[in-house]
């Protein structure tokens, strides 16, 4: 049974495991390596079982990669006088492109861990989204550095999911299959557990948000008290602020005036 399942996996390729591992790396370190081995170019490579996960493996790691190039440590800065992408967002933008036309067109399986494929494109579009509503001023400019950090936000939980989707592609592995399915069904706990959590927290907040309230009218009037008091201290500061530079201006036009008549009498 074991020998048959090797022989399903690796089809005709009689490569020994080492050699399978360093084209791997040429994968992650080589794209256009990748791109050969997994285009039908005439070759039966992209047919085999384990060229093709490893395929899936690396062009899940490049979206890793992109996501963390985009909303986690860009090379430059998201605070920006306009909103054109980069190339490295254009790039993931073809990327979530590609994935969504995947799924439209082959929807993926959405057991155990499967739907985190769905989840990552989702807040991906979402990202895009935030980001082509500044990028056609549909958000005015003063609000895109929060339209940014939202942007960015998703990206990083796209990015976080992404993790854990690393291991539904070891699925297969004696070690971490079992642990797939373990997190899948912990995940699924973990939700329900979230909902009757929210429950209480949001009775808490409500009994928290009574014990605030002031006992008696007294403290209305204090803070109104304040307050003004704040605002005419503020005016009077602005006002000798304004008359002091006032003075400031005419004693510069003084020395200045003073300062020039003396050199044209050492003129003369």
């Amino acid at each position: 049974m074991q020998i048959w399942r090797n022989e399903l996996w690796r089809g005709n390729l009689n490569w020994p495991a080492w050699r399978i591992f360093v084209l791997f790396l040429f994968f992650l370190v080589c794209p256009p390596v990748w791109v050969w081995f997994t285009l039908p170019l005439g070759h039966k490579f992209n047919k085999i079982p384990i060229i093709k996960f490893m395929s899936y493996l690396t062009s899940h790691i490049y979206l890793m990669l992109l996501l963390s190039l985009v909303g986690i440590t860009p090379m430059h800065a998201f605070l920006r006088p306009n909103l054109f992408p980069h190339w490295y967002e254009w790039l993931l933008l073809v990327w979530l492109s590609g994935l969504l036309l995947s799924e439209l067109t082959n929807p993926s399986d959405k057991s155990g861990l499967g739907w985190i494929k769905v989840a990552v494109l989702g807040f991906g579009v979402l990202a895009v989204a935030l980001h082509l509503l500044g990028l056609f001023s549909l958000v005015s400019r003063p609000y895109w550095p929060t339209l940014m950090y939202l942007r960015n936000q998703l990206l990083a939980i796209a990015f976080l999911l992404s993790c854990v989707q690393i291991l539904d592609f070891l699925s297969f592995h004696h070690l971490f299959g079992p642990w797939a399915i373990i997190i899948g069904d912990l995940m699924k706990d973990l939700g329900r557990f979230t909902v009757v959590l929210s429950i209480f927290i949001f009775g808490f907040s409500m009994h928290v948000v009574a014990l605030n309230h002031p006992k008696n009218e007294s403290f209305y009037g204090f803070r109104e008290t304040l307050l003004r008091h704040l605002r005419n201290d503020g005016g009077e500061f602005s006002q000798s602020g304004e008359r002091a530079a006032r003075l400031d201006h005419h004693t510069l036009q003084d020395r200045l005036r003073h300062l020039h008549g003396g050199l044209s009498c050492r003129a003369h």
